[in-house]
């Protein structure tokens, strides 16, 4: 197992967090229907480079003529026919193919950029759904004991009652906590029921026996600065941004290209019989190369070009937005780190105080000393001392993720997850390298239920 990976605390029984980030890697619908988007999107790679090759169209046709004259001196019946071959192979194109490929290549990393974002969106609230059931069940817990704990102060207290030694305001206030912790305890099962909920969406089932994660501090880095410095290199956030400036860099040269002359070199070839009655078969044979430049166009090329240069200068301000943006929420997450860890050493030493003070003052209580009230005061700062704890505990282990989500690294390899991992330049590398089967599966694929659709 990898340094960092996550440590399991409780038996294999149990589910693990890394058994959830992985089905949530393999089934949540938003991140395949995002892979999804992303080989759609590979196919502009292959349309661009299109413009390399050649198109080559056969054509033909069949027909029977008839032909008369008045007065009748003369006719004719013909069964014609003609077969052509036509190809057009571009010569020079003013750079446009090739801008439009490096445009459609920056595109598609781009997209593999916003690919990994939503991989690690989807394993981040994986991770905080998961942490939430822990949370709500704790919650849970603490709130049904105290209903426990105020059920038998009820029951202690009215009998006291009875016997003189309490007062009906006494009972009241016993009754009344009575009833406030049934509302909380209500409330805490609902919020367990939603967060079951909203990790079944996330991560394709329902949740069982769920056990607490280790730490993933070996995963992150040292010191802030180092943390930012990684987040600047790795966030897919980023390189999305940086992918994008160079695509609409390109961009502009392939409008500029507009500008300059089209060379094409067209071949055609044409076979046709009984097209006459002066001969039984034509052949025609071209081979011709063509030229062509716009001397104006009403102007809508430099205007286009125009509009690709404000779209570069766009994109340039949007990646420094989003260096800010990612610097933000790196120190944020780092911070939020720190203070949860703050938060469980004091909320562990709440709990503990509470604990003796809950059983200082129910002896007190017994010998006269303390009232009800002291009682169920003490009573109920042990319990939010117990969900403070539980609080802090989910929250330092959601934000030490999202710190990993911030500086790029929250990834099936890195937290050593049991998944093959999708790799997009696969779908890109046999979009552009495809194999003959590849060929001949995909034009049977494609082409030949139409046809027999048509034909049916």
């Amino acid at each position: 197992m990898l340094a960092g990976a996550l440590i399991i605390s409780e038996p294999v029984s149990a589910e693990t967090l890394s058994e959830a980030l992985s089905d949530a890697y393999l089934n949540n619908p938003r991140l395949l229907a995002e892979r999804a988007r992303q080989q759609a999107d590979d196919e502009v790679i292959p349309q661009a480079t299109s413009g390399w090759r050649p198109k080559v169209i056969l054509d033909g046709s069949v027909g029977y003529e008839q032909e008369r004259t008045t007065p009748p001196t003369d006719h004719s019946n013909r069964n014609n026919s003609t077969i052509g071959l036509k190809l057009s192979q571009p010569v020079f194109r003013g750079f446009r193919t090739l801008n439009e490929t490096r445009s459609a290549e920056a595109g598609v990393r781009a997209g593999h950029g916003r690919l990994r974002e939503i991989e690690q969106d989807v394993l981040l609230s994986a991770a905080a759904a998961y942490m939430n059931i822990i949370r709500d069940e704790d919650v849970r817990r603490r709130r049904a004991e105290n209903v426990q704990f105020l059920r038998n102060e009820v029951k202690v207290t009215t009998h006291k009652f009875g016997e003189g030694e309490l007062t009906r305001t006494d009972v009241n206030q016993a009754k009344t906590r009575l009833h406030q912790g049934l509302a909380q305890l209500a409330q805490a099962k609902a919020d367990l029921a939603g967060s079951k909920a909203g990790f079944a969406s996330l991560v394709g089932h329902l949740p069982q026996r769920l056990s607490r994660p280790g730490s993933i501090a070996s995963l992150l880095p040292n010191r802030l600065a180092e943390a930012i410095q990684v987040a600047l290199d790795e966030n897919p956030k980023i390189i999305t941004a940086e992918y994008q400036i160079t695509a609409a860099k390109h961009d502009v040269q392939a409008v500029r290209g507009e500008l300059l002359p089209t060379i094409n070199l067209d071949a055609s070839y044409e076979r046709s019989h009984n097209v006459s009655r002066a001969f039984d078969r034509q052949d025609r044979g071209i081979v011709e190369l063509r030229m062509s430049m716009p001397l104006y166009n009403s102007g809508i090329t430099l205007s286009r070009i125009r509009q690709a240069r404000a779209t570069v200068s766009q994109r340039k301000q949007e990646l420094i937005n989003t260096q800010a943006g990612i610097q933000a929420e790196v120190i944020t997450a780092w911070e939020n780190r720190k203070a949860a860890h703050t938060r469980i050493a004091s909320a562990r030493s709440s709990v503990t105080a509470a604990v003796a003070s809950v059983k200082g003052i129910r002896i007190e209580a017994k010998a006269g000393e303390r009232s009800v009230s002291d009682v169920l005061d003490a009573q109920r700062e042990l319990v939010e001392a117990r969900i403070s704890l539980a609080n802090a505990e989910r929250d330092q282990v959601v934000s030490s993720f999202t710190l990993l989500a911030a500086i790029g690294r929250l990834a099936p390899d890195r937290l050593n997850l049991d998944v093959t991992i999708h790799d997009p330049s696969e779908n890109l590398h046999m979009i552009r390298h495809p194999s003959v089967g590849d060929a001949i599966a995909e034009f049977a694929t494609v082409v030949i239920p139409p046809l027999r659709e048509a034909i049916y």
